[in-house]
């Protein structure tokens, strides 16, 4: 048996744990779930309603109307930025950073101006930009780590 055939038992049951969750709607695609506990965890924590997935620039609407994108990153205590935001067609961003066992370690909540600040330059050959996880960035942002642990560990 090779190694990665080794691994059948473990994917399989990876498998079998994403079928339940979105069963139960906490995920909503068969990516990596993180992205889509956070704005699960999001919605909750803040009021909000989840769009629909195909929706540019936002993930939830918040009570008061504006619109929020959520990016969550995992700490594995290497420097770690977002997945590539393409446009900032949002009133609000929110960062989570989950630990590797995606308990919630901290949450940062950007104005428009903030987050494209924490940016920092866009990459011309994506076309987009990526909010790296360093204490600069997470100055800019507004704490809000306890409102999420309130409703995820």
């Amino acid at each position: 048996m090779t190694e990665l055939q080794s691994l059948r038992s473990d994917v399989q049951q990876y498998a079998e744990v994403t079928a339940r969750l979105a069963a139960h709607a906490l995920i909503r695609s068969n990516n990596k779930p993180q992205g889509d506990i956070a704005e699960a965890i999001a919605a909750e924590a803040l009021g909000g309603t989840l769009l629909d997935q195909s929706a540019k620039g936002a993930d939830l609407k918040l009570p008061d109307g504006k619109l929020l994108q959520v990016k969550s990153v995992t700490d594995y205590g290497k420097p770690a930025g977002t997945s590539a935001i393409r446009s900032t067609d949002f009133d609000y961003l929110l960062l989570v950073v989950f630990d590797p066992l995606l308990a919630v370690k901290s949450a940062h909540l950007y104005t428009r101006e903030q987050a494209i600040e924490a940016m920092g330059n866009r990459s011309q050959h994506t076309n987009a930009s990526v909010l790296r996880v360093c204490a600069r960035s997470l100055s800019l942002g507004e704490d809000v780590t306890q409102k999420l642990k309130r409703v995820w560990y």
